[in-house]
């Protein structure tokens, strides 16, 4: 038996997928960077930075947005700094997001509509009773 995505998945996939493609889309022209609590996000070049510190630093939040200056971002990247205080780097494309995202979108779109033990596969008819092994409907071989 194959594994099934649910169908249910559908919008809200699609809803993810076009948000994190406008995000994608926003941080080519724009360096925007969010600094909740002394951490840093930075949405940048088709990327995102996070730089995660061990302690709260202070209370303050800030965002500012200018312009770009490297080339876009399509390799991840992971490191860890022992200043004082410890403070973890991260870098990773957004299109290590938007793909996984879109696969899982896609397979819920291509599920099939009847999943009944007693359906066809092809046309949904109702089999329960029925011996014949082609479906009546449609006449595929279940």
């Amino acid at each position: 038996m194959r594994p099934r995505i649910s169908r249910r998945l559908r919008w809200p996939g699609v809803l993810v997928c076009a948000a994190i493609a406008l995000v994608w889309f926003l941080s080519l022209p724009f360096n925007t960077t969010i600094s909740p609590w002394g951490h840093t996000v930075n949405l940048c070049n088709g990327g995102i930075d996070l730089r995660v510190f061990a302690g709260f630093s202070n209370n303050d939040w800030s965002i500012e947005v200018n312009s770009p200056a490297e080339p876009m971002r399509w390799w991840f990247a992971c490191r860890g700094y022992d200043w004082s205080p410890l403070t973890l780097a991260a870098r990773f494309p957004l299109w290590a997001v938007f793909a996984p995202a879109l696969l899982i979108t896609i397979a819920a779109w291509r599920a099939p509509r009847f999943t009944g033990a007693d359906k066809c596969p092809t046309c949904g008819y109702d089999l329960s009773g029925s011996r014949r092994r082609p479906c009546p409907e449609c006449g595929n071989a279940r």
